[in-house]
């Protein structure tokens, strides 16, 4: 695991202590380290930049990411729900993950290999 990728997980779980506090600070450093290219949506439900708006619209129950570091190839999971907890965490295994079935939308470089 990279320096970068320490700094995501330890994010991830302070940001645990107080999920829904934490939600937009941790989603705002997340599309800075998308901005500067250090980390990629490898899937997610919707781009990464209308999440926000995704979820205050309540079109959908939740918003769901995987992002992959550009440096080691750590992946992560952001997740948030209108009327549940966010969640934060490290993926262990891709495979194991069951995106078809978890994402309502079809974004990021997991679904252009199809």
């Amino acid at each position: 695991m990279c320096k970068n990728c320490k700094i995501v997980e330890q994010t991830f779980q302070a940001a645990g202590a107080e999920p829904h506090l934490n939600f937009v600070p941790v989603y705002r450093m997340i599309a800075e380290l998308i901005c500067q290219g250090r980390l990629e949506v490898i899937a997610g439900d919707c781009r990464f930049e209308d999440a926000l708006e995704v979820l205050a619209s309540e079109k959908h129950y939740t918003v769901c990411f995987y992002v992959q570091c550009e440096s080691c190839g750590e992946i992560f999971f952001l997740g948030a729900c209108i009327r549940g907890v966010p969640k934060y965490r490290k993926v262990d295994d891709i495979k194991d993950e069951k995106i078809e079935h978890l994402l309502w939308g079809r974004e990021g470089s997991y679904f252009e290999k199809g």
